[in-house]
């Protein structure tokens, strides 16, 4: 069509190929599928929700840290997260920040979010849930475990209104 200069033939072309893809191609956010898949189920939960969903991965190389347990990690922290700014009424705080980096041997895991108060926590200072429903409030608790797996360390603050979750894994 190019050769032939054929312009509309080119227009009818391109809306046919247009016309025929998805609605929304799949984001990679890490070449981790199980990983990836989370990240894109919480990404338009949040874009639904309203809520700025910012996430940087960069996992390189062979990891020892089964995807299972990065998406218990992931898709926990980023659930409490989620549910955390929802309680907000300012909806220029609605926002979720995670990031996973490769530092060393070592995948260093944040997520961060804004929150109207400070989580309770148990006599050791580790957070806990207030969920009574059943099946929920494990979220943390799944996190820890997955941690102590991988002879890492689970770092939970709230500050200034921000609620910050920081896993450390012996990748």
């Amino acid at each position: 069509l190019c050769m032939e200069n054929n312009m509309e033939g080119i227009r009818e072309y391109v809306t046919t190929l247009v016309q025929g893809m998805p609605d929304a191609l799949p984001k990679k956010y890490c070449e981790i599928g199980g990983v990836n898949a989370i990240l894109e189920y919480y990404d338009n939960l949040c874009r639904g929700a309203d809520i700025r969903f910012v996430c940087r991965i960069n996992i390189s190389g062979e990891i020892r840290v089964k995807p299972v347990h990065l998406s218990i990690i992931l898709g926990n922290a980023i659930q409490n997260g989620m549910e955390a700014v929802q309680e907000l009424a300012d909806k220029e705080k609605h926002y979720l920040d995670v990031s996973a980096v490769m530092s060393g041997r070592r995948l260093v895991i944040s997520v961060r979010n804004p929150s109207e108060r400070a989580p309770l926590g148990d006599e050791d200072g580790n957070y806990i849930s207030t969920k009574t429903e059943p099946g929920h409030g494990f979220g943390l608790s799944s996190i820890r475990e997955a941690v102590r797996l991988y002879d890492g360390w689970c770092k939970t603050d709230w500050e200034d209104g921000i609620f910050t979750l920081q896993v450390v894994l012996q990748g």
